[in-house]
């Protein structure tokens, strides 16, 4: 059985980036452009075994995002990555703040 990644990120490289890199792991990804779209599908299908999401992202960021997903689901695991190099992104994220 294939496992389900959900994918939230508003670049379109970064998507096909991402798919060709898993393309042969035997994974489905599930692709959202903004926050509260992935929001919205988590709480409809909380099955995904893993969440990689942006932190900049269009009407609802990734500290949202996360905070949202752990309230359906405290133990899956959450990649989160941004193309900012701001110290507290990783701090807030990291420690304790979401």
């Amino acid at each position: 059985m294939k496992k389900q990644i959900l994918y939230i990120d508003s670049d379109m490289a970064s998507y096909i980036l991402i798919s060709e890199i898993l393309r042969n792991c035997n994974v489905k990804i599930t692709h959202c452009k903004c926050g509260t779209s992935a929001i919205l599908l988590f709480k409809k299908y909380p099955s995904f075994d893993l969440v990689i999401t942006e932190i900049k992202l269009p009407k609802a960021n990734g500290f949202a995002i996360l905070k949202a997903i752990r309230r359906v689901n405290p133990n899956i695991p959450v990649f989160a990555q941004t193309a900012s190099v701001l110290v507290e992104h990783g701090e807030k994220m990291f420690g304790g703040g979401v």
